[in-house]
């Protein structure tokens, strides 16, 4: 068994003259040892992982005794000699836009009121990239972030049409894969298109939907023999124009509580559920109001 533990108590048998201890297991972060960035990390997310698995009643349970002021600990960091003149280089070529996703800056730095962008290696120090601005690119907190702890996914976006209780669902074709499943309309945002701009084309040129995107709805993400997929929904009002269908086998409006009626495919039946619970919010909200 690994991990860290500590001396409880021992014990012998004075008819056979054995003798034994027992140790406790404990919790890493408790102890006063001193860990590396990673280590720390890692096991922050372990607890993390264990909180998740456990229940809400358990979790109030257990925040009601936590302290307010959480203890210190000594976390040992490895740093690199950064080459002052490659940060410098790097964030004059980016001009204050973000080299990945080529947006401004999100807000400016409050050191010298300059952008605030992160210089950040294509191949990582650590793993023997050079520290040179051609190995280099400026990217916003948020493309920063990503590059570390993002795992590559097909996005795709759907619309939420709600109308009298009822919600469109549309049928893929014979051709597509996984034929004669149900999902919501949408599709995938091309290169250089926000989420909101795709699902108005994709539903335009799919259906003849001319759409207004109310407010995001929520996200499915589902692991399948081909990669990730992150299906994220938005409740949209369209106008009343008569429905083409260029892709699918049918299209329809039905009951949100004859949903499960309909055969859907795995990533949406998350959004499925999220549905009703919609539709139950809705109704005692009706009838509050009564």
């Amino acid at each position: 068994m690994k991990g860290i533990f500590q001396y409880k108590s021992d014990h012998n048998d004075p008819k056979d003259g054995s003798r034994w201890f027992i140790l406790q297991k404990v919790n890493t972060l408790a102890t006063n040892r001193v860990m590396t960035e990673n280590e720390y990390n890692k096991e922050l997310q372990k607890q993390v992982d264990r909180a998740k698995k456990d229940s809400a009643k358990s979790r109030e349970k257990r925040l009601n005794k936590a302290e307010k002021k959480p203890d210190k600990l000594i976390v040992n960091s490895t740093q690199y000699k950064r080459n002052p003149d490659v940060i410098t280089e790097v964030l004059e070529r980016a001009d204050g836009v973000c080299e990945k996703c080529k947006k401004p800056a999100p807000f400016i730095r409050a050191y010298d009121l300059t952008p605030y962008l992160e210089v950040h290696h294509k191949k990582p120090l650590a793993e023997g990239g050079e520290d040179t601005v051609e190995n280099a690119i400026a990217l916003c907190p948020n493309c920063h972030r990503e590059d570390h702890h993002a795992v590559k996914v097909t996005t795709i976006t759907v619309g939420i049409i709600v109308e009298e209780d009822k919600v469109l669902i549309v049928q893929r074709k014979g051709n597509n894969s996984l034929p004669g499943k149900w999902c919501f309309p949408g599709g995938k945002a091309r290169k250089g298109e926000t989420l909101e701009r795709g699902l108005r084309r994709e539903l335009y040129e799919k259906f003849g939907i001319s759409i207004r995107i109310d407010s995001y709805f929520g996200e499915s993400i589902y692991r399948t023999n081909s990669g990730i997929i992150r299906l994220m929904s938005y409740l949209v009002k369209r106008t009343p124009e008569d429905f083409k269908i260029n892709v699918h086998k049918g299209i329809d409006f039905v009951k949100i509580k004859d949903l499960h009626k309909y055969d859907f495919l795995s990533a949406e039946n998350s959004i499925v559920e999220k549905l009703k619970e919609y539709r139950h919010s809705s109704l005692k909200n009706q009838e509050e109001s009564l």
